[in-house]
């Protein structure tokens, strides 16, 4: 009798896939033109969504059940997707191209199509034309298709924007653009698929530390790419056209913040954006309704709008200055809680209480990559001297944001190197010691990177 229990791990919440719908419209296809089981369909569905499906935990792809219940769901309810594509006996150019997909993942997978003969006659049409189409010479312009009937999209291309100048990282210019990562090298290795390790390159985008990644960032709004390169003084905006992008490399900065908020962020952002503290729980509440946590429950809530008050409180403006310039001069403040309060501590270019996306970027180009200008500090923030050094050691380390021809900023060396006995916790009379610590703490973290990506 125990042997036919079966225990239920009620600690690990049930999967939920929110469908998105590029997804209900290839179901929709498949079932339209294609007379294969749902278990077939489900292994190319699985394919073309694989880095979507695996951040729900459907590592083993979407069992072929589900995708027949949603295909009779979206009948039943008469959905417009379904209505679309079911009612109409001619192909758009964006299902034309979901098509293309679906029979280069069948290929690729060894999945022998077999045609719907009770669907319409465009499939015969279809499949003339993308033998000419994978016979045409050039791969990036789409090749002439007569025989196909061709509506046009009533829907307008999805545009998105970025924002980037000489200090972003990564390889930048008009028409090219090459993440961080493979900047400087010559091929493009696959990035590994596991869901963790790519949510972890995007939290890591998305922080203050500067590190490569394989993403840049695009913001489906102008406002915020505008605002910054105005800032700029060789800012650019380059617009892209999404209608036709794989959105299985499109990841939401809000669906990878949700899970692991930079919550101190939020409080910097709002000191910088010179907020009284009195508002950051309302700013923080806001924002964390806007990314819909999974489990919003007022303990969770609390544990974030502590971590936005720590992150407010780890940089205040000084009194004195308030009236002179407020935007300009601040106070390092050691914060009980949290000894290891850090000396330099710059504002992410990508932090933004807007919408934005991080593209995968795998296509490097064949034109010379610029060399890296970023050093070991944040080019916005920079430590500099505005008094004598024991007087500003006895105020506070002081940060201001310059031009980057009028920055003279100090290394580890000639801070440490000075009056050491100002600190009264001890937590800097032992510059060797801690730089020691700090270098076994990178070299960790090296190893933790060189072992993911199996150098």
């Amino acid at each position: 009798m125990s042997d036919s229990v079966v225990a239920l791990d009620l600690r690990e919440p049930p999967r939920r896939h929110e469908w998105t719908d590029r997804q209900r419209q290839v179901v929709c296809l498949l079932r339209k033109y294609y007379d294969n089981s749902w278990n077939d369909l489900g292994k190319i569905f699985s394919e073309l969504f694989k880095h979507q499906l695996g951040r729900h935990r459907y590592y083993d792809g979407m069992p072929g059940r589900i995708l027949q219940a949603q295909w009779h769901t979206l009948r039943n309810k008469n959905s417009p997707i379904w209505s679309q594509i079911h009612s109409d006996s001619t192909l758009t150019t964006t299902q034309f191209a979901v098509i293309r997909d679906i029979v280069t993942v069948a290929e690729t997978l060894a999945v022998s199509l077999q045609e719907n003969r009770n669907s319409t006659n465009d499939q015969q049409t279809f499949s003339q034309d993308y033998s000419f189409a994978q016979s045409a010479p050039s791969p990036t312009s789409p090749p002439p298709v007569p025989s196909l009937k061709c509506n046009p999209d009533s829907r307008q291309p999805r545009l998105m924007f970025r924002f980037w100048s000489a200090e972003s990282n990564g390889f930048n210019s008009p028409t090219h653009f090459v993440a961080g990562l493979w900047a400087h090298k010559k091929n493009v290795p696959p990035l590994d698929s596991d869901p963790c390790v790519v949510n972890g390159y995007a939290h890591v985008h998305l922080s203050r530390f500067k590190g490569d990644t394989p993403f840049i960032s695009l913001f489906d709004t102008p406002l915020s790419p505008l605002h910054r390169a105005l800032q700029k003084p060789d800012g650019m905006v380059t617009i892209f056209d999404m209608s036709s992008f794989d959105e299985a490399r499109l990841i939401s900065a809000v669906d990878v913040l949700k899970e692991k908020p930079l919550d101190p962020e939020i409080g910097k952002a709002s000191l910088q954006l010179a907020m009284p503290e009195k508002f950051a729980d309302e700013l923080a509440t806001k924002i964390a309704r806007g990314w819909k946590f999974e489990s919003f429950k007022p303990e969770n809530v609390r544990l974030f709008l502590d971590g936005v008050h720590d992150g407010y409180r780890r940089k205040r403006p000084r009194p004195d200055d308030q009236a002179l310039n407020t935007n300009e001069d601040w106070e390092m403040v050691d914060d009980p809680d949290n000894p290891d309060w850090e000396t330099v501590d710059g504002l992410d270019d990508n932090n933004t209480d807007c919408e934005m996306y991080d593209i995968m970027n795998t296509e490097p180009t064949p034109e010379e990559r610029p060399s890296n200008t970023r050093g070991p500090f944040s080019q916005d923030v920079s430590i500099v001297q505005e008094a004598p050094f024991n007087q500003q050691r006895q105020e506070g380390l002081l940060h201001r944001n310059r031009p980057l021809d009028q920055q003279q900023p100090f290394t580890r060396e000639e801070v440490f190197d000075q009056d050491e006995s100002i600190d009264q916790e001890g937590l800097l009379d032992q510059p060797q010691a801690l730089d020691q610590e700090m270098k076994d703490v990178f070299a960790i973290r090296r190893e933790r990177i060189a072992k993911i990506m199996g150098y």
